[in-house]
């Protein structure tokens, strides 16, 4: 695999980091502002929100600034094509990215990216934390922090041409933007290992938002259930924007009604801004065909395609048709989307409902990202273990207890600390709760558990709403993993915590933690 190269390659690049910053400052005399790419891979810098006017920076502007591993790049402040106003402290925007499969970054496609603001003096340094001690395929955690040299000819004066930018009265190198709390939190150039100790996990979750095309009348005026979902959506937004200690939201599948593209462009509007640190799925909605207007298919490639903030730790390439699956890490926790259900093929009852070998997928992960490490894991899909998930269903199932014994089997030997479903409308009142037991005729854990901790996730749109105005009551999940080995889940609505709805597990994990833990 090519993660394998990566991890193992990065070890030379490691070394650069411990010299970044002596060998960031000398160029800024020449470059104005600049990037440094400390990280395995091709990084391409663009640049946007430029005061002054259009820019017209070549490669900057369009397709971005191509900047090979251990490489730098950078035009002159004063280059009024590349910056209008020619001034150190001008502000814009800057996104950098890392495109995968040999593919370009389009419509958010690649491996990863990020957003941050820079100044016409300033630079950005693109990090990379190797993490093979979690597992030897797990590729490098990557950060962008952006920085300003108040003191422009770094001579310990305040000259004329210096800035105080954040106001202090001590013109130093201060760092102006960051993607990563923990980047934040720690010294982005001396990055730590990530363990139990430093561990601040935090992110929220929620189900089932499924915008419907039938909802909107005539006049383009949405009926409740989207206004519902757009409600706890915002909510959910506006808590990553303005909290930097939640690492992005998870959506347990059911993003549309029918797949239709109104209906995606919807979804997609509604995390505008922050498509980047969004982990969603696919549920039986998303993945069903009503007729010629539905586009399964597009569904797919969007969610296993992204390029979202983390960098995934395994993701199938579209071609292999196997999409739209795929992992990632926050900090030592290691979390996997397996979109439908946790199957390699149509459950008996519903053979248009192929959950795209997501169980081999896990078995993969699994194998190459936890192996015998036994760091915490955390699972995502949208059939759960909640009364309408596993009962019948206009005669139906949604999937059986024999997938269930075969799955519970592929999970017994790792620490799955929680599942997170959807699928069941549940509101402000339902019971959340929903353990998966471990189903008669399957095998014994080895730790000797016989309940792996589940929660219904939303749903975003709760079911009864027919027309406008209508009373919010869809619902998410506030959830915390701290370096004591709790979980903490807080069930919210769009006013905030539910009264009485807050879940606190302990989990074992190697490696020691903090003093006062308990």
């Amino acid at each position: 695999m090519s993660y394998l190269t990566n991890g193992l390659s990065f070890a030379a690049n490691f070394k650069w980091l411990a010299i970044v910053a002596g060998f960031a400052l000398l160029p800024q005399t020449a470059f104005g502002w600049a990037v440094y790419n400390n990280t395995p891979y091709t990084v391409k810098a663009k640049i946007s929100g430029m005061p002054g006017g259009n820019t017209h920076c070549g490669d900057w502007d369009s397709g971005g600034k191509a900047i090979q591993p251990g490489g730098s790049a950078g035009p002159n402040y004063t280059d009024r094509d590349c910056n209008p106003t020619g001034k150190r402290d001008s502000a814009f925007a800057m996104q950098l990215f890392v495109e995968g499969n040999g593919g370009s970054l389009v419509n958010g496609k690649g491996l990863y990216q990020c957003f941050a603001n820079i100044h016409g003096g300033g630079f950005a340094i693109i990090y990379a934390q190797p993490r093979s001690n979690l597992s030897l395929f797990t590729p490098p955690n990557l950060y962008c922090v952006t920085y300003f040299d108040e003191d422009a000819n770094y001579n310990g004066k305040v000259d004329p041409g210096d800035i105080d930018i954040n106001h202090d009265g001590k013109y130093e190198e201060v760092v102006v933007d960051y993607t990563d709390y923990f980047a934040k939190s720690t010294n982005p150039k001396q990055l730590p290992a990530m363990t139990t100790v430093n561990r601040d996990v935090r992110f929220l979750i929620t189900g089932d938002p499924q915008y419907w095309n039938s909802r909107i009348d005539g006049s383009g005026k949405d009926w409740g259930e989207n206004a519902a979902a757009d409600w706890i959506m915002a909510a959910m937004g506006k808590e990553v924007r303005t909290n930097r200690q939640i690492r992005g939201m998870i959506v347990s599948g059911d993003l549309t009604q029918n797949a239709m593209d109104v209906e995606r462009d919807k979804y997609v509007g509604s995390i505008t801004g922050i498509q980047r640190f969004v982990f969603e799925g696919l549920g039986n909605h998303d993945i069903q065909s009503t007729g010629y207007t539905s586009h399964p298919d597009i569904m797919r490639n969007y969610v296993g395609e992204k390029a979202r903030a983390t960098i995934p730790t395994l993701r199938y390439p579209s071609s292999s048709g196997l999409s739209p699956h795929y992992s990632w890490d926050w900090h030592d926790v290691h979390f996997v989307q397996l979109d439908l259900f946790p199957g390699d093929s149509p459950s008996r009852d519903h053979q248009d409902l192929d959950p795209r070998h997501a169980l081999s997928f896990l078995t993969q992960d699994l194998a190459l990202n936890v192996g015998n490490s036994g760091r915490p894991v955390v699972l995502i899909h949208h059939y759960g273990f909640d009364p309408f998930s596993v009962s019948q269903n206009n005669g139906k199932f949604w999937w059986t207890e024999v997938e269930r014994i075969v799955y519970w089997n592929v999970i017994k030997k790792y620490n799955i600390i929680s599942i997170f479903t959807g699928h069941e409308h549940l509101d402000t009142d339902g019971s959340w709760v929903n353990n998966f037991n471990q189903p008669a005729g399957a095998s014994a854990r080895p730790d000797g558990r016989k309940v792996i901790p589940a929660y219904t996730s939303g749903a975003a749109r709760d079911e009864g709403y027919t027309g406008v105005p209508v009373t919010p009551k869809g619902v998410y999940l506030d959830v915390k993993i701290d370096n004591c080995n709790h979980m903490a889940i807080t069930r919210k609505d769009v006013n905030g915590p539910l009264p009485n709805q807050v879940v606190t597990t302990r989990f074992t994990a190697p490696g020691p933690t903090p003093a006062g833990c308990h």
